[in-house]
């Protein structure tokens, strides 16, 4: 936004003071020189070149500013995706250990399966043990039945001899038995074992799918929301710089006398977007839009050496004095002019240095 502020004020009955003559004079050896609308035009020339220049230099620093105002929000969403890219390392880092506590719990479900395998065979020897066993009794009874057919004392003696043999044979196959029951029973529990844990292993794939699953959503979602935020954003303030580009300020204001240090304003000529209330009765000028303004303050007075100066929120910022001069000349004008950047609220005044005699002052704000 430019904001030029112009300050030209001189009382109506004065100004026939500074009119050039319709014509000008002859020169001492009687050649006409330029006439005054020869200058006048050229002045004009002079006057509006300066100021396209001006406006241009304005527009250009404008430019740079806005340049650097889209780079930091492109550095604040350069940092937002590195935020979240490091959220995505943190979860693939997570989701690399659970890899590698299922490579383990299927290690592990191998060694089982193999011990398995291992008790398998060996039930499967003992069962072979077994039924060799009872055909050895089957043959032991057999010839134990034949054997008691005799009568010979020898013979039963023999039989004796195997009727012991029986019951130690037997006592040992009771033994085998329980030893056969007990592995039984240990595989029933290794298989148990075996099925809790796949059971665990395939609840907890259940799960890691699942809040992988709601994790990518939840980032898709946030990233939809920042990229939203993001456009909003920069449509809002690109929405504003284009409203205050087209946004007009100027107003032009007067004064005869002077009370007090800061000067009143209390005759306004022009107002332009801009409320003077204020001004009209403190002589403070209050900054409604941000953006640059240019502010030109005129002073005739009386007396010489007179000084007054721009001032912004108590700083100031151009220093003016009247020239001193002769008797003959009964006013003296001075100017101050001063581009200065305003934020909204900022304050501006003008404000004398000692006491001003027969001052008139005429100030002009433009933006």
């Amino acid at each position: 936004m430019k904001l030029h502020l112009y300050f030209l004020s001189l009382p109506v009955g004065l100004y026939f003071a500074f009119l050039l003559d319709k014509s000008t004079k002859s020169s001492i050896l009687g050649q006409s020189s330029l006439t005054d609308r020869h200058f006048v035009t050229v002045i004009e020339l002079l006057s509006e070149e300066k100021q396209l220049r001006h406006q241009l230099e304005q527009f250009v620093t404008q430019l740079q500013q806005e340049m650097i105002g889209l780079k930091q929000q492109v550095h604040s969403k350069t940092d937002n995706t590195t935020i979240i890219g490091n959220v995505i390392k943190d979860l693939m880092t997570q989701i690399s250990e659970l890899t590698q506590n299922n490579h383990k719990m299927n290690n592990t479900i191998a060694v089982l399966n193999h011990k398995h395998l291992t008790l398998q065979s060996a039930f499967n020897a003992q069962t072979i043990d077994l039924l060799d066993l009872k055909n050895r009794s089957y043959v032991l009874k057999d010839q134990l039945n034949r054997m008691q057919s005799l009568q010979s004392i020898h013979q039963l003696q023999d039989l004796q001899n195997m009727q012991s043999d029986i019951t130690t044979l037997k006592s040992k196959t009771d033994a085998l038995r329980s030893q056969e029951l007990a592995r039984q029973q240990h595989l029933v529990a290794m298989y148990n074992d075996i099925k809790t844990s796949k059971n665990e292993l395939d609840s907890f794939q259940t799960y890691t799918n699942q809040s992988l699953t709601d994790l990518h959503i939840n980032t898709e979602a946030s990233l939809e929301k920042l990229d939203q935020k993001f456009n909003m954003t920069l449509d809002s303030r690109l929405l504003q710089t284009v409203s205050n580009e087209g946004r007009k300020v100027a107003f032009t204001a007067c004064d005869a006398t002077i009370v007090g240090r800061i000067i009143k304003f209390p005759t306004i000529k022009t107002a332009v977007g801009v409320n003077l209330t204020s001004f009209e009765t403190t002589g403070l000028f209050t900054c409604e839009y941000a953006g640059l303004y240019h502010i030109s303050v005129s002073i005739m007075s009386r007396a010489s050496d007179d000084h007054f100066a721009i001032y912004k929120n108590e700083n100031y910022i151009v220093k003016t004095y009247t020239a001193m001069h002769d008797s003959h000349q009964l006013f003296h004008m001075s100017t101050g002019i001063a581009a200065i950047e305003l934020n909204v609220t900022d304050l501006v005044h003008i404000d004398t240095y000692g006491e001003l005699a027969s001052v008139l002052v005429h100030t002009r704000v433009l933006q």
